[in-house]
């Protein structure tokens, strides 16, 4: 259990908590007990519990994982009053672990997130986890980008499918996040509570002009990646054509061509087989055979 302190207040951070460590702050503090159970549980959506003295927020932040290339669900549970917060998730959070160590080593971190009271806190640290979403963002438009010039101009055209599927998941996965949390934003600026002042309000109004930008571009992103699917099956689809048509024109060229060298290698009496050098007789006909096949099929424009 980390703490830091400053004046009268006391931020604890805890890092996969036990039923053990949450109930003695329940009990310094009087949390409900269905909050400590949220707390012990996954949730799906974020979430705001305000009680008489205290905010009980879940919030929804995203993780990249390099080794799967997917967006991952982080949950952060927070209990606020007038003077502690307490922070709970599972593993470790990088920024906010960041931001707690920079509070915890500085005097003057403490003083810029702890000096007007938690609300301001709440607002500080919102402000710095919903900020560090952009560079995700601009990192996914430029991965987008990436999978557009393969469609479009490698000379040799490979699939995207799989590269746009995790695309495409890793969207819905921020969506997920950021969508629901802009009603709890919304919700916040609504309360009245001694640690959450009117004059609060306009810098909550920021972050949710932030959700807002970031909902924005991943809709724009979404657009995008659609056409981008679509157009890499087209293109795909049109390959695939080309060869099928390739492959039927070699197939009935060497039909009839099949035909004649299979009857003139039975072992039976043929015509003209007494004939001398009658075999290059049959191979310049098939040769032109072949060769009429190919203006017949150039043509009609089938080649």
């Amino acid at each position: 259990m980390n703490q830091v302190k400053f004046k009268k207040i006391i931020w604890t951070d805890l890092v996969n908590p036990t039923r053990e460590e949450l109930e003695v702050l329940q009990k310094r503090y009087r949390f409900h007990d269905l909050d400590i159970e949220d707390t012990l549980s996954i949730h799906e959506r974020p979430k705001i519990e305000a009680h008489s003295k205290h905010l009980f927020l879940i919030f929804k932040l995203p993780r990249f994982n390099k080794r799967t290339r997917l967006i991952e669900i982080a949950e952060l549970n927070l209990f606020m009053g007038s003077n502690f917060v307490i922070t709970s998730h599972e593993g470790k959070i990088k920024l906010l672990n960041q931001i707690f160590e920079d509070a915890k080593g500085s005097l003057v971190s403490r003083k810029r997130l702890f000096s007007e009271g938690t609300g301001k806190f709440l607002w500080e640290l919102l402000k710095t986890l919903f900020r560090d979403i952009f560079p995700m963002v601009d990192r996914m438009s430029k991965e987008l980008r990436r999978m557009e010039r393969d469609v479009f101009e490698s000379k040799v055209l490979r699939n995207q499918l799989k590269d746009i599927l995790i695309f495409k998941r890793n969207l819905i996965t921020l969506r997920r996040i950021l969508i629901p949390q802009r009603a709890v934003i919304e919700s916040i600026e609504a309360l009245k509570m001694q640690f959450l002042p009117d004059n609060l309000e306009i810098f909550f109004d920021d972050i949710l002009d932030k959700i807002e930008k970031l909902i924005e571009s991943t809709t724009s992103l979404q657009d995008l990646v659609d056409s981008l699917r679509d157009t890499n099956e087209t293109m795909l689809t049109h390959s695939l054509n080309n060869t099928i048509r390739v492959l039927t024109i070699f197939s009935a060229i060497l039909l009839p061509l099949t035909f004649v060298t299979g009857f003139y290698g039975m072992n039976i009496a043929l015509p003209y087989q007494d004939y001398p050098n009658i075999h290059l007789w049959i191979i310049g006909g098939m040769t032109l055979l072949s060769v009429f096949m190919l203006v017949f099929f150039k043509w009609r424009k089938w080649v």
